[in-house]
């Protein structure tokens, strides 16, 4: 059994996922892996797909499509 690292329910297989977590971004430069349940991976999935595009004209990006500062 292992914990979600999300909503933290024990579950016996979670999915592996690679995130880019800022805590440990200088340890981890290409992330690192989490283990995260099918419902949790859904609502992530869910979310990632209805989220709103950015539409500055001037855009700071830390990542590709991760907007930090806009004017």
């Amino acid at each position: 059994m292992a914990d979600c690292e999300l909503c933290g329910a024990a579950r016996p297989t979670l999915c592996p996922v690679k995130v880019r977590d800022e805590s440990v971004i200088l340890a981890y430069p290409k992330g690192t892996w989490r283990g995260i349940n099918e419902e949790c991976l859904d609502r992530c999935h869910e979310a990632n797909v209805n989220r709103v595009p950015i539409k500055a004209k001037n855009a700071i990006y830390a990542a590709q499509g991760m907007c930090l500062y806009s004017r």
